[in-house]
């Protein structure tokens, strides 16, 4: 009888698996609107495209709501014209992205647009958005969830070019896991990466070995990695200055942490509200 394997690959294997070619960033999605904001986001997203040599895909959704069949006429055409500016303007400001660019009109919410062209793309750019984590943690679990893809949170005025330093805030939870397979096109970029992860604990072999599996995984593929550990885990607030200090050039974590104190969600987005750098989340 053959030998069966059956259970999945662990971390390094699934990592060695994707050998001898490095993954690559093929396309950035991005809302594109009118605003002095959307502009920025849309040159950091052309940015981002042009360090990877990825395609730039813009989407653009009514700036007040969307067209309605009880809309009057003047309504649905100022709207119209307004998606039509939208692109536009995403066009102008894509121009000097090398891998080329793709837009699209979407009458749908922001999220929701993002959402559905998600299956386009290998990473959404977004920004924080304040000032309720609460909500803005909701929508990010939609797009998270919606779109199946993962998510690069920016930091205002944070280029995005350069990705020296990564932390990948670690546990064992299985969206930490993808966090980090996800962001192997970032990790490949690193001259120095740190496994932030929780200090030790007693009969806590499976997270030992899932943190030791992550470790040789990215050095099998001659990654510059080193586990750190944080003297306490009990809270975010032990957290964020930690990151804060570090002033890493991207943060890198999942979307469900497991550990006791930040068991759920929300901690992506309130730990982007307080960095310098800007956070990649996956689910």
């Amino acid at each position: 009888m053959p030998n069966v394997r059956q259970s999945p690959l662990s971390l390094p294997e699934a990592l060695l698996a994707l050998r001898p070619a490095t993954p690559r960033l093929a396309s950035v999605l991005v809302h594109a609107g009118l605003s002095s904001r959307s502009d920025r986001r849309v040159l950091a997203a052309a940015e981002l495209a042009n360090t990877f040599g990825a395609r730039l895909i813009g989407v653009s959704t009514p700036a007040a709501r969307p067209l309605t069949s009880s809309a009057s006429g003047i309504e649905n055409a100022a709207i119209e014209r307004l998606l039509e500016t939208s692109g536009d303007r995403f066009v102008a400001l894509s121009a000097t992205v090398r891998g080329g660019f793709h837009w699209e009109r979407v009458d749908a919410s922001p999220v929701a647009a993002l959402s559905a062209f998600g299956w386009a793309a290998d990473l959404i750019l977004v920004d924080h958005e304040e000032p309720d984590p609460g909500q803005a943690w909701t929508e990010m679990d939609e797009l998270l969830g919606g779109s199946g893809r993962p998510v690069l949170i920016r930091a205002e005025d944070r280029p995005l070019s350069a990705f020296d330093h990564i932390i990948v805030v670690w546990d064992e939870s299985a969206a930490c896991r993808r966090a980090t397979l996800a962001a192997l096109p970032f990790l490949g970029r690193a001259e120095a990466i740190t496994l932030l992860a929780p200090p030790r604990r007693r009969r806590r072999e499976r997270e030992e070995q899932l943190l030791e599996d992550a470790r040789r995984g990215l050095l099998a593929r001659g990654l510059p990695v080193v586990v750190a550990r944080l003297q306490e885990w009990s809270s975010p607030h032990v957290l964020v200055p930690h990151l804060q200090a570090a002033d890493a050039d991207l943060v890198v974590m999942g979307a469900v942490q497991e550990h006791a104190p930040w068991r759920g969600r929300g901690l992506a987005s309130a730990i982007a509200a307080h960095l310098r750098g800007p956070v990649f989340v996956s689910g």
